[in-house]
């Protein structure tokens, strides 16, 4: 795959951008007098003297009602955008269930980026079919006045104006729809990563350190005793050089000895917060 595919796959905006103007330039530079830079009838035809004026006018009513089923396609992929959107509120859930879950910054990152490429490729989406709607409701018609003599060259010019603005336009609803394709696969990926059946988690001091930085202490009625011989602020410190040591897990037990301080420690963790349940002083002396 060529790299301008691959970015046309990915920003279909781009591709959209790219060929709607190439049309636009078809449309600028057409006129009666040269109506070959447009696909029409008489042009594309190797024996155009055997198309009637009849044929042509036959296919001049069919450009203009493809314009209207163009039109009800922009209208029903705006219905699915607005479906969307409550996707995109819930998918901002799932960011929040992903970060819990995985403690890597590229995966985090990633999902982010994902997630804001999902939105704005529905806006994307949303535009494109605005555009079908109001800028490109264009027609091109036969003057009422236009001599016989040339009635079957207009009518061949109209209908090719009007088969190149019907491209403009499916061109903006397929975009529409491409837009939509690739925000609904980044959905889908930030949601296998939210329900996927692994789960990284830090254990031990880490875990505790990852998830608060300050941590809460308290203290049980045995340690009232001790918190007034000793500075809390020293336990704390302690229990905070210990931790790294020590194979943490939530609710349970560990014990301690600050030789410093001559400190026996005795603490329970709970999550995030750490209850001091005793203080007892040591001696080193014989």
């Amino acid at each position: 795959m060529k790299l301008k595919d691959l970015l046309s796959a990915v920003f279909p905006v781009l591709g959209n951008k790219s060929v709607n103007d190439k049309l636009r330039s078809k449309l600028k530079g057409s006129n009666a007098l040269d109506a070959k830079k447009l696909q029409t009838p008489l042009s594309l035809s190797t024996n155009p003297d055997a198309i009637t004026n009849e044929c042509l006018k036959q296919q001049y009513s069919d450009a203009l009602k493809a314009k209207d089923k163009f039109e009800d396609k922009a209208k029903a992929t705006i219905v699915c955008v607005t479906v969307s959107v409550s996707l995109i509120m819930g998918a901002s859930g799932l960011l929040t269930t992903v970060a819990s879950r995985f403690d890597f910054l590229v995966i985090r990152w990633l999902s982010y980026a994902l997630f804001l490429y999902a939105v704005l490729s529905m806006i994307a989406a949303a535009i494109m079919d605005i555009k079908v709607i109001a800028n490109e409701n264009k027609i091109y018609t036969v003057p009422a006045d236009c001599p016989e003599e040339s009635i079957r060259e207009t009518y061949d010019l109209c209908i090719g104006q009007n088969v190149t603005q019907n491209y403009i336009r499916n061109n903006y609803v397929f975009t529409a729809y491409e837009c939509i394709r690739n925000a609904l696969i980044c959905l889908f990926v930030i949601m296998a990563l939210a329900v996927m059946p692994i789960q990284y988690t830090k254990t031990g001091y880490d875990a505790l350190a990852h998830k608060n930085t300050t941590r809460g202490y308290s203290y049980s009625e045995t340690t009232l005793d001790s918190l007034g011989k000793n500075n809390a602020s020293d336990v704390k410190e302690a229990i905070e050089n210990a931790l790294p040591s020590l194979h943490v897990e939530n609710n349970h037990t560990y014990t301690l000895v600050d030789s410093e301080q001559q400190l026996f420690i005795k603490f329970q963790v709970w999550g995030n917060d750490i209850q001091v349940l005793s203080i007892e002083e040591i001696s080193w002396e014989q």
